[in-house]
Order: C-alpha cells, then sequence, then structure tokens
C-alpha cells in the first residue's frame, strides 16, 4: 500500500467510528461543598440509534490525604427512578437519630444516625469509598434527575 492509500483508509476509520459512537455529555448537577460532586448525562449514537445514561461520581477529600474517588452509571428509566426515591428517602431521614440505609448493587445510601454528623447531611457509598451529601444539593439532584429521566431505555424483553 501506498502512502496515499493509508492515509485515505486511516481517515475514513476514523470518520466512521466518530460517526457510530458519536458522544454527547452533558452535566446536570454539580454538588457544592469540599467534595467534588456532579451528574452527567452521557448520549452515545450508535447506527443513528441513541442510548442515554446518567454517571454519577465523586471525589472526596478526607483527613488532608486520603481521596475518595466513587462513580457509577444509571442504565435504564426503573435505575434512575429507584437512585431518585432513596434520594428522597435519605433527604428525608437525613435529621433523625435513627440510622437508615439504602443499600443496591452499585451505590449505598447512609442517612440518620451516625451517618449524619452534621443535621441534614447523608453520605453515599460507592463500594468502600464514600461522600458527603448536602440535603441542599439532594433536592437539586432529584429535581435533575427527574428532568432527564425520560431520556433514559427500558430495557426490552
Amino acid at each position: 500500500m501506498n502512502l496515499k492509500a493509508i492515509i485515505t483508509t486511516t481517515i475514513l476509520t476514523l470518520t466512521l467510528v466518530l460517526n457510530v459512537f458519536a458522544q454527547d455529555k452533558k452535566i446536570i448537577w454539580s454538588g457544592s461543598g469540599e467534595a467534588t460532586q456532579s451528574a452527567t448525562l452521557i448520549t452515545t449514537k450508535n447506527k443513528g440509534v441513541s442510548k442515554s445514561i446518567v454517571e454519577y461520581k465523586f471525589k472526596h477529600v478526607r483527613y488532608g490525604s486520603i481521596v475518595d474517588r466513587g462513580s457509577f452509571y444509571i442504565l435504564t428509566q426503573s435505575e434512575l427512578n429507584q437512585l431518585i426515591n432513596d434520594l428522597e428517602g435519605a433527604i428525608e431521614k437525613s435529621t433523625t437519630s435513627e440510622g437508615f440505609e439504602w443499600s443496591r448493587s452499585n451505590y449505598t445510601l447512609k442517612s440518620g444516625g451516625n451517618n449524619s454528623p452534621q443535621k441534614g447531611t447523608f453520605k453515599i457509598w460507592v463500594g468502600e469509598k464514600h461522600c458527603p451529601f448536602k440535603k441542599k444539593d439532594a433536592i437539586k439532584l432529584v429535581k435533575s434527575l427527574k428532568s432527564v429521566l425520560s431520556s433514559l431505555d427500558e430495557p426490552e424483553d
């Protein structure tokens, strides 16, 4: 193969890859406070079909040198509804003296009791990593998640 053919093939391959896997990322929520938190709507186009997911991620610096990083994806409307319900439950229980926990396959929310050292807060856990969550941020996140609920698909049976 000559150089011109190699360059043409490379350009065509890159164009095809970019068209097949075009991706759009839109941050729908950013938290406040010492932890860097965000929720992003990621839409991928593959062969003309759009598929959207929500990514939640955080970076929480504890004790100066310990950094907790975590992220998880929400793939369907059912999973997103579950996260919204869990967040609403954690908001409601964030000021109680009794501890509450909502455990799912990709995250755990802990609220109330020792999980809320500051009134009106709770924690979100991804594996062994955790991040504090303010009630006011959670309320804004729930509103943002509800606005993109219809963007996610339901799995086909």
